[in-house]
């Protein structure tokens, strides 16, 4: 991680990325519906999403002397079916979800090799949910968001081939990193905040960073 830190020392956007500051991994199927979560959707619409399949078709359990709420398995996924998720606002999402728990149960927990030719899951949906689960760096990350801050920012017309070029074997890490340094704000206030300087996480509201408060 050294190299991909050096990197951002020179960096406009991840220059006060703080060394030692580095995401945690889960399971394959939570890292899917972590990033299917977020497909076509705002950090906070892909996050609500998620909080509200917890909370209405999670399962709670003691740990100690505190209650934790477990996302659905695949196999309560199918069980519950395409209108439950529907239900708690996944719209078109949830056709894909039970597909994919489909897959899951049938062919094991190998994400590489379960999200392979499955419609409705493309390359941001799968490399995100790759970085979260194996910590993947080697993929591209681009949705609107991170495509608009380069165009808007660096006046970069090939924001693919220039993070590519730039940041090698760490390319997927990039997007991680600016949704957490600008709190994943929505592109016009992200936008304002790297012409301000303001490139370190808040730790107030819905965040990255926060987000094990609401969970």
């Amino acid at each position: 991680m050294k190299e991909f830190y050096n990197i951002c020392k020179s960096d406009v956007l991840l220059r006060k990325v703080p060394e030692g500051l580095r995401m945690r991994s889960c399971d394959s199927w939570y890292a899917f519906l972590i990033a299917i979560s977020q497909q076509n959707a705002s950090f906070k619409m892909g996050w609500s999403m998620l909080y509200r399949l917890h909370k209405y078709l999670g399962k709670k359990v003691l740990i100690g002397n505190e209650v934790f709420i477990l996302p659905p398995s695949p196999e309560e996924i199918i069980k519950f079916g395409e209108k439950s998720l529907r239900d708690v606002g996944y719209g078109y999402r949830s056709n894909i979800i039970v597909k994919v728990a489909e897959r899951f149960v049938s062919m094991g927990d190998n994400l590489r090799k379960v999200l392979v030719n499955v419609k409705g899951v493309g390359p941001y949906t799968r490399n995100l949910a790759l970085l979260i689960a194996y910590r993947d760096y080697s993929n591209v990350i681009i949705d609107r968001w991170v495509k608009g801050l380069y165009e808007t920012i660096l006046n970069i017309k090939n924001v693919e081939n220039y993070l590519r070029e730039k940041w090698h074997r760490y390319v997927g890490l990039v997007t991680w990193y600016l949704t957490v340094v600008l709190d994943a704000e929505p592109l016009s206030k992200a936008i304002e905040r790297v012409r301000k300087g303001m490139l370190e996480p808040t730790f107030t509201g819905l965040t990255p960073l926060t987000l094990w408060k609401y969970m």
